[in-house]
């Protein structure tokens, strides 16, 4: 290859970027007003659209309130429990280990929920299907569904299976 050759095809490169930049913005320029203007696109449908749920909470806790609409937002019916006492008996009743206690309890899909798991993990459990009892984010997480404040680290999803806790996914 000659030299000559070399330098005409960054020039070729930038002209053809050029034009392509050129044509996107007529395109744009030549749409509609009412397309240009349509506003921010709705939600994309969830693995969760139908399904219903049981969240059981503490009467007096508003974040479990924030997650019960962050599960309806996307397309979850919740029936709320607020009642202590039953949020103690799901945790009983589903050996939840005092380690993965978080402020609320959802009965969902055949399996527990326990605290502000956010929709990627629970979307992956309904589809996989593992044989396990349900799943867990710890404590009330910083930037996790219902809990206000940046995200701080990564998501430490658990699984739990016969009372006890095993990596699940890290969101």
């Amino acid at each position: 290859m000659n030299m000559k050759t070399n330098k005409l095809v960054p020039i070729a490169l930038l002209t053809v970027a050029a034009v392509g930049l050129a044509g996107v913005s007529l395109w744009l320029g030549s749409q509609p007003a009412s397309a240009q203007e349509a506003g921010p696109t709705p939600p994309a449908a969830t693995g969760l659209e139908g399904l219903e749920a049981v969240l059981y909470k503490s009467p007096s806790c508003s974040c479990c309130d924030a997650y019960v609409g962050y599960l309806e937002q996307n397309g979850v019916s919740v029936t709320v429990m607020s009642s202590d006492a039953e949020v103690a008996r799901v945790k009983r009743d589903n050996q939840l280990p005092p380690a993965a206690w978080s402020c609320h309890s959802v009965e969902l899909g055949g399996y527990i929920v326990e605290g502000h798991v956010p929709l990627e993990a629970v979307e992956l459990l309904l589809a996989e299907r593992p044989d396990i009892d349900g799943i867990a984010l710890p404590g009330m997480p910083s930037g996790s569904p219902g809990m206000p404040g940046p995200k701080l680290a990564p998501f430490q999803v658990l699984q739990l299976e016969a009372g006890q806790l095993g990596p699940f996914t890290t969101l």
